[in-house]
C-alpha cells in the first residue's frame, strides 16, 4: 500500500487518519454518555472527565492535521454509478466533519470557562471565552446536540459501508482499511 491516495484508493495515512480519528471520536462520545450518568460519588467522577477533556484535546490536533492531509493530497473517487450516492456521500463526510468540529469547539469553549489555562498533559493551552452570559451552559447545549447528531450521521455512515459492502459487492470495508 502506498503512503499516500491515489485516483483509485485511499493511502496508508489517510487510512489511519481516518481509524485513528474514528476511535478517538467514538470513544469521546461513549465517554461523554457515560460521564453525564455519573453521581458525584462514583470513582470515576473526577477522572472521566479529565480523560475525556484530554482525548479531546488530542483528537483537535488529529482533526487540524486530517484536514491539512485531505486538503493537500487528492482523494480517490468514488466508484458508484448512482449520482445520488455520491451526492450523499460527500454530503455524508461534510456534515460528520462540522458535527466534529462543533462538537470540539463547542467543548474546549466549555472547558475554557471554568479555568486560567487549559492543562493538556504538560502544555498550558490558552482558554476561548467570550462576553456571553451562561457561555459554558450555550457550550453545553451545542456540545450535546452536536453529538446525539453525529451518532445519528455516523450510524447511516456505517449502514451506508455494510450497504456497499454486502449488497452492492464494491468490497469497500477492504478499502476503508486499506486492504
Amino acid at each position: 500500500m502506498r503512503l499516500t491516495n491515489t485516483e483509485n484508493r485511499f493511502g496508508i495515512i489517510s487510512v489511519l487518519f481516518h481509524w485513528v480519528f474514528a476511535l478517538a471520536v467514538i470513544t469521546l462520545l461513549g465517554t461523554g454518555i457515560y460521564m453525564v450518568g455519573l453521581s458525584y460519588y462514583s470513582p470515576w467522577y473526577h477522572p472521566m472527565p479529565k480523560f475525556h477533556q484530554q482525548l479531546g484535546i488530542a483528537t483537535i490536533i488529529i482533526f487540524a492535521l486530517r484536514a491539512m492531509w485531505h486538503f493537500i493530497h487528492k482523494q480517490p473517487k468514488i466508484k458508484t454509478k448512482k449520482r445520488w450516492e455520491k451526492g450523499a456521500a460527500k454530503a455524508a463526510h461534510h456534515v460528520m466533519l462540522l458535527l466534529s468540529a462543533g462538537i470540539l469547539i463547542s467543548g474546549y469553549i466549555m472547558v475554557s470557562v471554568e479555568v486560567e489555562f487549559i492543562e493538556w498533559f504538560q502544555f498550558q493551552l490558552p482558554t476561548l471565552t467570550f462576553d456571553i452570559e451562561n457561555q459554558a451552559d450555550l457550550a453545553g447545549f451545542w456540545h450535546k446536540y452536536l453529538a446525539y447528531g453525529l451518532i445519528g450521521i455516523i450510524s447511516v455512515h456505517v449502514l451506508a459501508a455494510l450497504k456497499h459492502q454486502f449488497i452492492d459487492k464494491d468490497r469497500i470495508l477492504q478499502k476503508i482499511f486499506g486492504l
